[in-house]
């Protein structure tokens, strides 16, 4: 399903973009359930665990990870199989300790072949989840959908392909698939 593709570290920004949801979005798709586990840890977990046992499949954090941003690569730089599909990258997100986010992806240099792998994993992901098409936000993003959770009401899924520069100034076309469960997410005190 997907193609080869150059390695890229650069996708905190395009993240945090697609977390903030865009300003028009044309429909809401909900979901009676949305993942909340992967590779055996459970959204909350504390990084100890989650690196622990993402070792145990072979993913261990590169020299890009921070403490609340984890970048995981395959142990001998192979891809790793999620859902039925091989990834390149992995990119997990820590809120005050807690795991409340993790994104698959896979990068090119063509905008045409990104999308046209976006619109095949969107495919893919809307056999198992009801996803609406939003409005990107900027011109960095070509495509988003997203679905919500009935049940887990703060948990959300996404498929998006956006433009991004890298380290080394390249720019690329990532494709991405986004779980967020944003009871992890630490938020500002309303006190403030």
């Amino acid at each position: 399903m997907f193609m080869d593709s150059c390695k890229s570290e650069q996708t905190k920004e395009a993240f945090n973009d697609s977390i903030q949801g865009t300003s028009e979005q044309t429909k809401e798709a909900f979901n009676d359930s949305i993942q909340g586990t992967f590779f055996g840890v459970s959204f909350g977990a504390d990084k100890d665990e989650l690196v622990k046992k993402f070792a145990e499949k072979k993913l261990i954090p590169d020299k890009y990870s921070t403490g609340d941003f984890l970048s995981f690569q395959p142990i001998g730089g192979q891809r790793y199989t999620f859902g039925g599909l091989n990834w390149e990258h992995l990119n997990v997100y820590l809120s005050d300790g807690k795991f409340y986010a993790i994104l698959f992806y896979h990068t090119l240099k063509d905008k045409a072949a990104a999308i046209e792998e976006g619109q095949s994993l969107l495919n893919y992901i809307s056999a198992k989840y009801n996803l609406a098409k939003e409005e990107p936000k900027d011109s960095s993003t070509c495509l988003i959908y997203r679905g919500k959770s009935k049940k887990e009401s703060e948990r959300e899924v996404a498929v998006y392909v956006s433009r991004y520069e890298a380290v080394n100034e390249t720019i690329y076309y990532g494709t991405f698939l986004q779980y967020v469960d944003r009871k992890f997410e630490a938020t500002v005190s309303e006190e403030l």
